[in-house]
């Protein structure tokens, strides 16, 4: 099990091709921080380092 499996609650088969929006992971206060910066990003810009923070599949913040 990974550490990233372990502190989030998820099996590596729920997080294969997914995305962070897909799983839910970041955090709500953090969703549009992280769209503005992944538009960024596509736009050729450079972005981060940055830190989000993360909910572990039953909700509940996750902190490393």
């Amino acid at each position: 099990m990974l550490p990233t499996e372990k502190m989030l609650g998820y099996q590596r088969e729920d997080l294969i091709g997914k995305n962070f929006w897909d799983i839910g992971v970041l955090a709500e206060q953090d969703l549009h921080r992280a769209a503005v910066l992944l538009k960024r990003n596509q736009n050729g810009a450079p972005t981060g380092p940055d830190d989000f923070k993360l909910c572990s599949k039953n909700g509940v913040p996750a902190y490393a």
